[in-house]
């Protein structure tokens, strides 16, 4: 009889928070949660990617040191747009802790979120083509190279099972992505 009602359970949990009932705890655990990082958008381009792109591309030291400094511009950007939203959620807090309103959360944190996602990945597209800019006649061809590591890379980050982030095609070393 228990067993019978494991999958209408699991199904409720599954479906979302309206359906089942929630102690206040886990609430303040979910937006510490959510306050920093990406939201788990993958548009946070690491100087470890930059350089493997480099690499991707064959960039010369000039390349490469160009790289790295737009990357430093991007990287402050980034920085910058984290600092107003983490300035914005204090200020949710500070309201929630003046009012004991729940729903400061659910008006304001969805425009945070958004406008926060939509600097960062404005953010990374123009890191992307500037990065086009450095490229050579020559190296233009490669850059679908980059474009697939991105997407292994950003895709991959996200595997919530065992094995499920592994990849299987890039081999440190080897110019398996070209």
């Amino acid at each position: 009889m228990k067993l019978r009602a494991l999958p209408v359970l699991l199904a409720a949990a599954l479906a979302g928070p309206g359906l089942v009932p929630h102690a206040r705890a886990q609430d303040t655990v979910r937006v510490a949660i959510t306050s920093g990082g990406d939201f788990g958008m993958p548009t946070r381009v690491s100087r470890r990617s930059v350089d493997k792109y480099s690499d991707l591309l064959s960039f010369s030291a000039d390349q490469k040191s160009m790289a790295a400094s737009l990357h430093e511009g991007y990287e402050a950007a980034v920085q910058s747009a984290q600092k107003d939203f983490q300035g914005q959620m204090q200020e949710m807090q500070k309201a929630f802790q003046d009012s004991q309103d729940e729903t400061v959360w659910s008006e304001r944190m969805p425009k945070a979120r958004k406008e926060y996602q939509s600097k960062t990945k404005a953010l990374e597209t123009a890191l992307f083509d500037d990065l086009k800019a450095l490229l050579t006649t020559e190296q233009q061809g490669k850059w679908s190279a980059v474009e697939r590591y991105r997407r292994r890379e950003t895709v991959l980050r996200s595997g919530m099972q065992s094995g499920e982030n592994v990849d299987l095609v890039y081999r440190r070393g080897t110019q398996a992505g070209r």
